[in-house]
């Protein structure tokens, strides 16, 4: 898979926005489904990457760099969620294009549902004291692998491709990893990416998921992860640096939410993919 820089965003982006700020944040979204974007964090450069040309107004109007990547554009969730780890595993760096990424000390990967503001970085940066900074599992810090495995069963793009992802389970398993790990919650993520161990880490998880085609990053980074403990800080996902968690799209009333889950327990598959039920 290549990426390369839309038509319509400004010649030379490798020297735009560069100054003395060390760190930048990447928002990565793909696919057909999303329309809004929150405001890109004020006083950072910020990258907006997608295959969806129809965001390139959003995502300026938003004040993010705006970054096509020519990647196929569906409505395929399952495929749509494992085009993003090209960019939220920081593989696109490697291509002669974005290498001026390099020139960042740190990246932050966010995801596109939490409203990711100046305040929240600040506290990412004075709280980072390894090479990884990311936040625990939002329900507890160490569980066992099979309870997420039991909560990813209720959501479509993790339950098509379950039987690889409990294959890949049992083999790490076999190898020696433990089934309770601490889980984290891949939604926001601090890279100081230029150090080997991250790069060795990032490489790792990005080459399982596509080999094996797991989207739920979260299940193959616990795995993966257990043999970069020295260079991984996590923190609380709500005690410390709280950040709105919410599609910009809309807000799903309580109720609404828990009607959905229900709904995914007993309905089969294909009946919730022609209600494209998310």
């Amino acid at each position: 898979m290549k990426a390369e820089i839309c038509n319509n965003t400004t010649n030379g982006l490798a020297l735009q926005g560069l100054n003395h700020n060390s760190t930048c944040v990447i928002l990565c979204i793909f696919g057909k489904r999303f329309t809004k974007l929150y405001d890109a964090p004020v006083g950072y450069d910020s990258y907006c990457f997608t295959n969806n040309e129809a965001l390139c107004r959003e995502a300026e109007k938003r004040g993010w760099k705006y970054i096509y990547i020519n990647f196929p554009l569906s409505d395929d969730f399952v495929e749509s969620t494992l085009q993003v780890k090209y960019i939220k595993f920081l593989q696109f760096i490697k291509e002669e294009r974005f290498s001026y990424f390099t020139r960042y000390k740190n990246i932050i990967v966010t995801d596109h549902k939490l409203e990711l503001k100046s305040a929240h970085i600040e506290q990412f940066l004075q709280k980072n004291e390894k090479k990884i900074l990311l936040k625990h599992h939002k329900s507890q810090p160490t569980i066992r692998i099979w309870d997420e495995v039991e909560r990813s069963m209720l959501q479509e793009r993790y339950l098509r491709n379950m039987p690889q992802t409990i294959n890949y389970i049992n083999l790490k398993i076999k190898q020696g990893y433990s089934e309770y790990l601490c889980m984290p919650q891949c939604t926001i993520i601090l890279y100081q990416h230029n150090e080997p161990e991250v790069k060795k880490l990032v490489d790792e998880i990005y080459n399982d998921i596509m080999q094996w085609r797991m989207p739920n990053d979260q299940i193959v980074w616990g795995l993966v992860s257990q043999k970069y403990t020295d260079c991984i800080q996590m923190i609380s996902w709500n005690k410390e640096i709280p950040i709105k968690w919410v599609n910009p799209e809309y807000k799903k009333p309580k109720f609404v939410l828990f009607l959905g889950d229900i709904i995914k327990l007993f309905v089969p598959y294909g009946i919730l993919k022609l209600l494209r039920w998310s």
